[in-house]
């Protein structure tokens, strides 16, 4: 997880002069994630918690639309960016395997769709959609057990639209996010009717 997400969302609170607490989004949020339970008691080398509710993002959103379009349209329907951060060690990196496994096995049973699992170089990176009606994103919630000694978890609730999803990512220095390209899938091609042979009238 890349400073430069704490920087500038950080900035961002500051630049609103708002506080919120972490409990601020209703939790009758389809795509609402509390991290707060599963992570209760962890012991950690370090934490990291952001919170940018919707009163914020929609803050955001007015300013930017002034000075960037594009990153208007990536925030103007979200409700709530959420990301912990949790530094590993040997001493509890089993522990904190543990509590994202279980994470990611209550999503399955709540009937969120994991669409990404990498594992590589390190890094165990998994994706989780959270669908509403005629198939919209309503939920995104990205964990990481992290080859840099970091446990991440993202959660952004909202109606995202999944082809914006690495342009997010990059917007806001996500990085696991970058690599998400979910393009809706093309509408097949009508089937072509068969050409009638050609008759040859034979000679008299």
């Amino acid at each position: 997880m890349k400073s430069a997400l704490r920087s500038t969302l950080l900035a961002a609170a500051c630049a609103a002069g708002l506080v919120f607490s972490s409990a601020t989004a209703s939790a009758a949020e389809p795509g609402l994630v509390d991290f707060g339970p599963a992570l209760a008691g962890a012991s950690s080398t370090r934490n990291i918690e952001i919170n940018l509710p919707e009163p914020l993002l929609n803050f955001a959103a007015t300013i930017a639309k002034c000075q960037d379009a594009d990153a208007a349209a990536l925030i103007k329907d979200l409700k709530q960016i959420r990301v912990n951060v949790l530094g590993m060690d040997d001493k509890n990196r089993a522990d904190l395997t543990t509590r994202v496994q279980k994470i990611r096995g209550d999503l399955a049973e709540q009937g969120w769709l994991r669409a990404v699992n990498v594992q590589d170089n390190g890094d165990d990176v998994a994706v989780f959609f959270k669908l509403g009606r005629n198939s919209a994103v309503e939920g995104l919630v990205v964990t990481v057990l992290g080859k840099n000694n970091e446990a991440v978890f993202v959660n952004i609730v909202g109606n995202i639209d999944p082809t914006r999803i690495a342009a997010l990512g990059e917007k806001y220095g996500i990085d696991h996010l970058k690599k998400v390209h979910c393009n809706p899938a093309s509408t097949p091609a009508a089937p072509v009717a068969p050409t009638a042979p050609v008759e040859r009238s034979s000679a008299s």
